[in-house]
């Protein structure tokens, strides 16, 4: 048998699977079911935003707006929200993707992505957080380009190379 592995997409992921953890609000509450820990958070539409205020306050840290569904690979997302006007502008930019939001505690860390199959784990991607070291002849914005367009370059899979 052959299963074909794009990045995040496994052949053997169908669309309604998908869909269903496409939903973030739906996989938090499928994985409490089976007794996972899972970020606190509050869903909340743009008319409810005194719920998610009220869930920022409460936190007394940083949270993370994002829409319950629909987006992958970061749309929509904003982190280190720590003001209701920061909370209310996050809000705004995560509905152009959906109109239910998630708020939740910001976790500081490492993001892993693991592959399992019929139980057995296959393997790991790590993505650590952008970094840029000043260099004194460029500016912030500059280094960040110069970082982006390195990561384009240098990517660790490349489908042109025939990597997979």
């Amino acid at each position: 048998m052959t299963t074909i592995v794009s990045l995040s997409s496994v052949m053997l992921d169908d669309h309604l699977t998908l869909n269903a953890m496409g939903h973030k609000a739906l996989t938090y509450d499928l994985l409490v079911t089976k007794g996972y820990k899972v970020p606190a958070h509050c869903i909340y539409t743009m008319t409810q935003m005194h719920k998610a205020e009220m869930f920022l306050l409460r936190q007394g840290g940083s949270v993370v707006a994002k829409p319950a569904s629909g987006t992958g690979g970061g749309r929509g997302i904003t982190t280190g929200i720590t003001t209701t006007s920061q909370l209310r502008q996050a809000s705004s930019y995560a509905s152009r993707f959906d109109s239910t939001l998630l708020v939740e505690e910001h976790l500081t860390g490492g993001s892993y992505r693991l592959l399992y199959l019929d139980g057995r784990f296959i393997d790991a991607v790590r993505r650590d957080r952008p970094l840029v070291t000043g260099d004194g002849r460029h500016t912030i914005r500059q280094l960040v380009r110069i970082e982006n367009q390195r990561r384009r370059l240098n990517r660790p899979t490349d489908c042109a190379a025939g990597a997979y």
